[in-house]
């Protein structure tokens, strides 16, 4: 009497392919016919191990590793269409042939769709049929595998390839923008000499004007007082971003006395134009403590750091200024809530001549960041797009 298990071998040869196969069947008939098939098998010879229900052969196939799962589709724990799915839902990689009495077209259609290698009725198989079909369909399965393999390998290529081509853009992109910084430096440079000459000469006109207005006007009131320093400062400062301009990228020297910067920071307020739409709100530590800087150059970064705020918020928003300090550094933070800083900018900014306004050179913050370097302080910036950007300065307390 046949029983489950591994049934008798078919005839071996060493010249032939032996398969390990898993039969599904519950008729014991049925599997009887199908050993009695395999021993008339002229090319390949197999080792098969007979279930009788779906989940016994579950069981088998987590076990072992077999070429072919030959499945009924009438068992008694599963039924139809979904016996194959159960198996090919866990075992993709395994070729599943059903054999099986139903002669139904549509059926077989379903179950090749559904990944079923091939279709075998019963009361229509001889050992031939059957020897071609399993062949057939082991092979058929490998070269999918292989096809599938190939295809995640060329899928790997093809990602690691666009990685690649990105890596590579970026690169070329990053090379243009430099070279077209270097033009524009080379261009700078021509236009700093006649830039130099056109606007010293009227900003010593005004400054002589200013100095001729404080010798005429003996009792000045505290506004027309306030104007003229207003003036004489802006002149001071547009001779400074000259000599910027002319020298930038050269190492310069700075002159350290000693400032409050929130005395400092106020001063800057009261010398840039600022919207009604934006509100300005202060909060200064409560003891100031006076810091060794150069108090012109840093006067100039608190400058840029002011009207890049004020540039950021076009329709308005708010402008905050706060100090603090920690052992180390005298820390002032300027935070807008304007437009933000795209990420992929954030680490540009301070580059020389990068800008994405469509006027200016972009040399603020690249002068500003040099200045506090040279201070051995540190520039640096945080943003989010829409929500606004805050630049910190930190100025070493003891030095």
């Amino acid at each position: 009497m046949l029983k489950q298990g591994v049934l008798p071998m078919s005839s071996y040869s060493p010249e032939i392919s032996t398969y390990n196969i898993l039969l599904i069947e519950d008729n014991p008939a049925d599997a009887r016919l199908f050993m009695e098939f395999t021993k008339d098998f002229n090319i390949i010879s197999c080792r098969t191990t007979w279930k009788q229900n779906l989940k016994d052969g579950m069981q088998e196939i987590d076990k072992q590793d077999f070429d072919l799962v030959l499945l009924d589709l009438s068992l008694p724990d599963s039924n139809g269409i979904d016996t194959a799915r159960k198996v090919l839902s866990l075992h993709l990689d395994l070729p599943v042939l059903v054999f099986t009495g139903l002669n139904d077209e549509e059926i077989a259609h379903q179950l090749v769709a559904a990944g079923v290698q091939d279709y075998l009725v019963k009361d229509a198989l001889n050992e031939k049929i059957l020897e071609k079909t399993i062949r057939y369909s082991i092979d058929r399965h490998s070269l999918l595998e292989n096809l599938r393999h190939a295809q995640a390998k060329l899928q790997d290529f093809n990602d690691t390839l666009e990685k690649k081509i990105e890596i590579r853009t970026r690169q070329l992109q990053d090379a243009q923008q430099r070279l077209i910084r270097q033009e524009k430096l080379a261009t700078l440079g021509k236009l700093a000499g006649f830039l130099s000459h056109e606007l010293r000469n009227p900003l010593a006109t005004i400054n002589n004007s200013v100095y001729f207005l404080n010798l005429v006007i003996k009792e000045k009131d505290n506004k027309i007082g306030k104007h003229l320093n207003i003036i004489k400062d802006e002149i001071e400062r547009a001779k400074a971003f000259i000599n910027n301009l002319l020298d930038f990228s050269k190492v310069k020297t700075i002159t350290l006395g000693r400032a409050k910067l929130d005395e400092l920071i106020i001063e800057c307020l009261s010398c840039v134009q600022m919207p009604k739409s934006i509100e300005v709100c202060t909060d200064f530590m409560d003891r100031c403590h006076e810091v060794r800087m150069d108090e012109v150059q840093i006067s100039q970064v608190l400058h840029n750091l002011l009207i890049n705020a004020i540039q950021a918020m076009p329709d308005g928003g708010k402008l905050m200024i706060c100090t603090n300090c920690t052992e180390q550094y005298i820390i002032v933070q300027v935070e807008d809530t304007g437009v933000g800083i795209a990420p992929d900018h954030l680490n540009k900014v301070f580059e020389p001549l990068f800008t994405t306004k469509a006027k200016g050179f972009g040399l603020g913050l690249s002068l500003s960041k040099e200045i506090v370097e040279m201070h051995e302080g540190i520039l640096e910036v945080e943003s989010r797009i829409g929500q606004g950007s805050c630049f910190t300065l930190k100025l070493p307390r003891h030095r």
